[in-house]
């Protein structure tokens, strides 16, 4: 780290001015007693300032370092492939891991009432033009409820998933109540997560359903049913063993949370959010300052570093390939900026313009689901970051543009960024 206020000899020099005030004392007495005072009073004040300067520049820098290490990994798998006793990755929604109990009672009681009836959810497998052209056609499907006795007709439509987006978002107050800075999470698959509805059907009310099949058309070679997005991020609750020590103000609390409560090769973040939170220090135990006392258990979000499974899909991480905290407001940045996110095995930049006008979609925003940070300034200013595939046959390779895009955005909101894939 850069020396800081006091290693530019600000306390040397305060040391030297207290010792040139005290020789136009001519007292000699006078100046023994001024001398005591001035070395008990405002040189310990000075020394104190310093250490406590030190050890600020010791944490922010040890913080810096640190953050590259909250780093989140993404994934999917399929229901039945899971392995509960994964220690690596987990269900980012719990419920996943058991299928949707379907209703005959539940599905008539929404029609009657005009709402839409939830059966299961789907991923489709498909390129981002086919997942966006899904979107936006709101399509009805035909579907068929087999019962027990029988075959009944129905209309089903799929809408975007919404949940993961809120367990995302709930990522994000976390890192910000912890005081880490975040980094958009590379989720290419949540965006082609899709929940499937029945808006009307024809059964009576005295039969079970076995099961429902729909008929999604052209969708039908992409869809994949009984998936399960994974991420590696485990929410547990820790016992408070340790009393809390009231702060100097004599209105907020200590806690500290024993580190052998926490495993080795995770890192951990406090879940509090209704608690008005002071401070969270991170050395060798986690530290809370907070007005309330009484605290029996922590939620705590644990972060997981190793995978060492081997899933059929890939896993996605946002993790920094170089250690640079700032980068600079130039071309030369930018694609900086593009390494340092790390997908060069998708993706190539090769070129940065600023046309006056582009109407395409070929990215969106993977923070679009971000609803407590500021929002981005409108601008009429472009940036278009034109890339090139180096696997033109994967589906996932608008997404991984879209990451970039979106990373980069962060960086230079002056701009609406946009990707193109050449």
């Amino acid at each position: 780290m850069n020396s800081g206020i006091f290693d530019n000899g600000f306390g040397a020099e305060l040391d030297r001015l207290i010792e040139k005030r005290l020789l136009t004392i001519e007292n000699l007495e006078e100046r023994k007693q001024t001398k005591d005072i001035m070395t008990e009073v405002f040189k310990e004040l000075t020394h104190y300032t310093k250490e406590a300067y030190q050890e600020l520049e010791q944490k922010l820098e040890h913080q810096l370092h640190r953050e590259n290490i909250f780093t989140v990994t993404t994934g999917i798998i399929e229901r039945d492939a899971y392995d509960v006793t994964n220690d690596e990755m987990y269900p980012m929604c719990e419920e996943d891991i058991s299928e949707p109990e379907l209703s005959v009672s539940e599905l008539l009681e929404c029609l009657q009432e005009g709402r839409a009836y939830f059966i299961y959810s789907i991923f489709v497998e498909a390129d981002y033009k086919l997942v966006r052209q899904l979107v936006n056609r709101r399509e009805h499907f035909p579907c068929i409820i087999k019962t027990m006795t029988g075959e009944y007709r129905g209309n089903a439509y799929v809408e975007m998933q919404k949940k993961y987006f809120q367990v995302l978002n709930e990522l994000f107050e976390v890192y910000q109540l912890n005081g880490i800075k975040w980094e958009t999470v590379c989720a290419p698959y949540l965006y082609k997560m899709f929940d499937v509805y029945i808006d009307s059907a024809d059964i009576p009310e005295d039969e079970a359903i076995e099961y429902i099949t729909v008929d999604f058309g052209e969708y039908e070679p992409y869809v994949k049913y009984q998936m399960m997005p994974l991420w590696n991020i485990e929410k547990i609750c820790i016992t408070a063993d340790l009393e809390p020590v009231p702060c100097v103000d004599r209105l907020h609390y200590r806690h500290m949370i024993n580190q052998k409560r926490f495993e080795q090769g995770s890192e951990y973040l406090v879940a509090e959010k209704e608690l008005q939170i002071l401070e969270i220090d991170r050395g060798e135990q986690i530290e809370v300052v907070t007005a309330e006392k009484d605290i029996p258990k922590w939620n705590f979000y644990r972060i997981t570093s190793k995978n060492t499974r081997i899933y059929s899909y890939p896993l996605m991480s946002n993790v920094q390939m170089q250690s640079e905290r700032y980068i600079a407001k130039t071309i030369a940045g930018i694609y900086k900026r593009n390494k340092q996110l790390g997908y060069g095995d998708y993706v190539e930049l090769k070129n940065v313009t600023f046309p006056k006008q582009y109407d395409e979609m070929e990215t969106y925003s993977m923070d679009q689901y971000m609803v407590n940070e500021i929002s981005l300034p409108k601008t009429d200013a472009i940036m278009l970051l034109e890339f090139t595939s180096k696997k033109q046959e994967d589906y996932l390779v608008k997404d991984i543009m879209s990451y970039i895009v979106t990373a980069i955005q962060r960086e230079f909101r002056e701009y609406r960024c946009v990707g193109k894939l050449d």
